[in-house]
């Protein structure tokens, strides 16, 4: 009996020593837990903060951007069309319909413009020519003359639109106030149709006080005065527009 007494003791020691430790062991294992999610509650909370102050930088920023944009517009507000969109749409329709519009000096200071560089390029091959067959003096005043009239003929004025080919058309209205009406400027570049020349332009148009264009032709049409263009050369006053201004005179 007593053998059997100590047996007993000795199992329920080994299972009280064995729920002891199954339990420091949960205990344990709860502690890690709790641990982990604190660091990560903590590292929550810095990546947080951090967020924070990239946010208070951000809108810091923006609120000095905000007050630049504020006094841009405020200076250059006076300069904004009074034209409605739908005013806008209809002007731009009724340019880029007239292509005849586009300045003919323009087209013609393009196409000069690479005639003479053809020219330059035939003159420098007549050149090489000429060093390599001293011999060949007559043949060499021949075919330099050929050069020159193939110059002249080279001079060939291209077709242009408004319509861009690589994408949205330009048509920028501008205003340009005057007190008792608007001189409307209008800033726009027309394309060669078969090439990759491009001539900005720019285009004035006359609005009353309330903002009613105030200039047509007798036709009804509205009356375009081109004012400058730039074809490569840099922004040249139209003679149109010079023409126009003698006249007044």
């Amino acid at each position: 009996m007593r053998f059997r007494e100590e047996v007993l003791a000795k199992i329920f020691t080994y299972i009280t020593v064995a729920v002891l430790l199954g339990i420091v062991a949960f205990e344990a294992w709860g502690l890690s837990r709790e641990r982990s999610r604190r660091k990560d509650a903590e590292d929550n909370a810095a990546v947080l903060q951090e967020e924070v102050e990239n946010m208070r930088d951000i809108n810091t920023t923006l609120k000095k951007e905000n007050g630049e944009l504020s006094a841009f517009r405020n200076k250059w507000n006076v300069y904004v069309s009074s034209l409605t969109s739908s005013e806008v749409l209809e002007l731009q329709h009724d340019l880029f319909m007239r292509t005849d519009l586009i300045p003919q000096e323009a087209k013609e200071e393009i196409a000069e413009r690479e005639a003479g560089l053809l020219a330059e390029e035939t003159d420098g091959k007549s050149t090489s020519e000429q060093s390599s067959s001293k011999n060949k003096t007559s043949k060499t005043d021949s075919k330099s003359k050929t050069t020159d009239n193939a110059r002249t003929a080279k001079i060939v004025v291209g077709e242009y639109s408004f319509d861009n080919p690589n994408g949205e058309n330009i048509f920028l209205p501008v205003s340009a106030n005057t007190g008792d009406g608007e001189n409307c400027l209008i800033y726009t570049a027309a394309y060669e149709e078969e090439g990759s020349h491009v001539i900005e332009l720019l285009y004035e148009i006359t609005l009353d006080e309330s903002g009613t264009i105030a200039r047509r032709d007798t036709t009804g049409e509205v009356e375009w005065y081109c004012v400058a263009y730039q074809a490569g050369g840099g922004w040249k006053a139209t003679a149109t527009k010079e023409d126009a201004g003698n006249d007044d005179n």
